[in-house]
């Protein structure tokens, strides 16, 4: 591989790491927000986007090298969603968690 080929798959990673831990961000927001409203269909809705964004970041995951540092982050975050869904009643089904 050049040298070329080799930072642009550096970057891919990069920008692919970041992309999804601001997706858990925004899961774990979904789930706060839903936490908070006295709507109960707005809380639902909330947490299905939470679980629709879990199993994004689940099929995502194969695709990134993150260092462990963010591997560890990323597994924390998934491991606190995963609870807060099934808490809340909410299907993982076919939603894995293992990369």
């Amino acid at each position: 591989m050049d040298e070329r080929s080799a930072r642009l798959l550096e970057e891919s990673n990069r920008v692919g790491i970041s992309f999804l831990l601001t997706d858990l961000k925004t899961v774990l927001t979904f789930l706060n927000l839903a936490d908070v409203t006295v709507n109960e269909g707005t809380r639902l809705r909330n947490r299905t986007q939470a679980r629709n964004g879990y199993r994004a970041i689940l099929r995502h995951l194969p695709r990134i090298r993150p260092s462990p540092e963010q591997r560890l982050e990323i597994e924390e975050k998934l491991a606190a969603i995963k609870s807060r869904l099934e808490k809340a009643g909410i299907s993982l089904d076919d939603a894995d968690l293992s990369y």
